[in-house]
């Protein structure tokens, strides 16, 4: 493993640990703050509105600047706004509309990093092999900063009993994630791009969505699996230790980091058993996440914690077998010079998967009883797993595209 993967991969490792502890914070803060579930959605759902506006442009804008620069300035300006949300709390200023604009600004910053981290992976990596093993690797490094982060920051609950501190722990990791960037050195590379920005982002749409491609059932599923079980984790969650009589502030941050201990082991097993095929256990990954959901479900009408465990662990297992084949199976079908564009799009389309996600579950939950909404959901990840993987098969697919090359 060369200096630069090492560097890469702890950079990637502080800033997706800042993004879970970020997400936990918030998810709690909603809870906290929000004086109904719809309102606990529609904050939650705020830090997806720059994808609206700013998702696909990063894309274009990360492969037509210097991406480590970029990602400097992006970690070191997410640094900045969130430290404001516990210096305001500490002040008693945080309020509702200040957490959201802060969150927006946040987010906006993120939609420009997270194209240019991306498309910085193919240029560490020999080939297609290396490049997938590369991306489970890293998602089993970010797992385990996700058990690690989450956890240090339940314990700092016990200690101050203020979320807003929280923000701290993304603070310092962005700040560390910077440095990291500061030094990593990336082979240069002069794109030939479009003639217009425009002309870059149609040409990373039509990777993504071209006619005879398999890739848009992939995305489509990645889409509705996002979109059945975000809420769950961020909204519904609190909700259901908070049912069975545990501390939701407390055992959320264990919950998430039990989650990531189970989404480590796999990803470093399925490594080594199949991490070089990509679908159609993309497809697989989904319906285990399905599961998780129906065990949910499940663990509350029977008030089992031991149930309650289960679906957590089964949930992070579904994990690795779904996101990073994802992202290998993108990067394998897109060429260098609309890698950023491509990385663009999935987390735009992630992100406002999420954000849907958030005012569905907020809004299911005024209506329905929570066990309703967990079954819900379950019953339509399972379905548009098995649908899209159907539509999938019937689909004239080569099993081992070339880097470069759309399926």
């Amino acid at each position: 493993m060369t200096k630069n993967v090492v560097l890469y991969v702890f950079t990637d490792t502080l800033a997706y640990g800042s993004d879970v502890v970020s997400s936990m914070a918030t998810a709690l803060l909603a809870v906290d703050l929000g004086r109904s579930s719809v309102q606990s959605g529609l904050i939650l759902f705020s830090a997806s509105i720059p994808y609206l506006l700013f998702g696909l442009v990063g894309g274009v804008v990360a492969d037509r600047v210097d991406k480590r620069r970029l990602m400097m300035g992006c970690d070191l300006a997410r640094a900045t706004v969130l430290a404001f949300i516990p210096l305001l709390a500490a002040f008693h200023c945080l309020t509702v509309p200040v957490l959201i604009g802060l969150l927006v600004v946040s987010t906006t910053a993120r939609a420009f990093y997270f194209p240019a981290r991306k498309g910085i992976t193919p240029d560490l990596v020999a080939d297609d092999v290396s490049l997938s093993q590369l991306n489970l690797s890293l998602n089993g490094l970010e797992s385990l900063g996700s058990i690690i982060l989450p956890a240090l920051g339940s314990v700092m609950l016990l200690w101050t009993h203020a979320v807003p501190d929280l923000f701290w722990i993304p603070v310092t990791t962005l700040l560390g994630s910077a440095l990291a960037v500061y030094l990593l050195r990336v082979p240069e590379s002069r794109p030939t791009l479009g003639a217009t920005p425009l002309n870059d982002l149609q040409q990373g749409l039509g990777v993504v969505f071209s006619h005879g491609s398999a890739l848009p059932y992939l995305v489509a599923a990645f889409a509705t699996a996002i979109m059945a079980e975000a809420g769950v984790i961020k909204i519904a969650l609190p909700k259901i230790l908070s049912a069975m009589q545990l501390n939701h502030n407390v055992s959320y941050g264990f919950a998430i980091g039990l989650m990531a201990a189970a989404e480590v082991g796999m990803s470093f097993l399925w490594g080594t058993r199949r991490g070089s095929r990509v679908p159609p256990w993309i497809f697989g990954g989904y319906a285990v996440r399905a599961g998780g959901l129906a065990l949910l479900a499940l663990a509350l009408d029977l008030e089992s914690l031991p149930l309650l465990i289960g679906a957590v662990i089964v949930q992070g297992i579904g994990m690795p077998m779904s996101g990073p084949p994802l992202t290998t199976a993108l990067q394998m079908a897109t060429p260098g010079p609309l890698m950023g564009k491509v990385m663009a799009i999935r987390s735009t389309i992630g992100n406002l998967s999420d954000g849907v996600s958030y005012l569905l579950i907020g809004g299911f939950l005024e209506v329905l009883s929570l066990d309703r909404v967990l079954w819900l959901c379950a019953t339509l990840a399972g379905l548009s797993a098995l649908t899209f993987w159907m539509l999938w098969s019937r689909h004239a697919v080569n099993p081992s595209p070339k880097r470069g090359q759309v399926e």
